[in-house]
């Protein structure tokens, strides 16, 4: 199955993390790896909200800025939901970063990838040229690296159908919430 570090990351992550009022879940990706398509359908189910990147980020941002833009407006504007999930692309240490600027104790980060050939596809379907392409596969495979070396899941889209990723985080969320209320017993 292409969806890596799943259990084993479950453990460390309950000494770590207590439960606030709302847990982010922050999509990481390349343009093409199935980001708003699945941050669409898990703010379908009760409890979630979902951050989209669409009109709030200036183009002239760099991309450390828009992620703390992005923690800032989760915190700040969505306390009720259970989970708030934000799709972007990011370094990992700028998510680290956010979250301790804003006193995020429950987060997480989830990549979402695909093969090349699925990503050039997508791409050339949105009316991507061929350098710009060449670019946003160059920027996939280092945010692959910079992801799974902290130890972040990683779900593979070209394999997994979209119901499938979904199903996926959901129970990947379930058996974090469920791990961080036994550890505060």
């Amino acid at each position: 199955m292409n969806i890596e570090t799943f259990p084993e990351s479950l453990s460390s992550a309950a000494n770590n993390i207590h439960m606030k009022e709302s847990t982010l879940l922050l999509l990481n990706g390349s343009s093409a790896a199935g980001k708003t398509t699945i941050a669409t359908l898990l703010s379908e189910m009760d409890g979630v909200e979902w951050i989209h990147p669409d009109g709030l980020w200036d183009p002239s941002m760099d991309q450390r800025e828009a992620t703390f833009k992005a923690v800032a407006l989760a915190v700040s504007q969505h306390q009720a939901a259970n989970i708030v999930v934000i799709d972007k692309q990011f370094r990992h240490q700028f998510m680290l970063d956010a979250f301790a600027e804003y006193g995020v104790t429950a987060g997480k980060q989830i990549l979402l990838y695909c093969n090349s050939a699925d990503r050039r596809h997508r791409l050339e379907q949105r009316g991507w040229n061929e350098a710009d392409i060449a670019i946003m596969e160059d920027w996939a495979q280092w945010l692959y690296k910079d992801s799974r070396a902290a130890g972040n899941v990683a779900i593979d889209t070209s394999v997994h159908r979209t119901d499938e990723v979904v199903s996926f985080i959901r129970h990947y969320f379930s058996k974090w919430e469920w791990i961080n209320r036994v550890s505060q017993l």
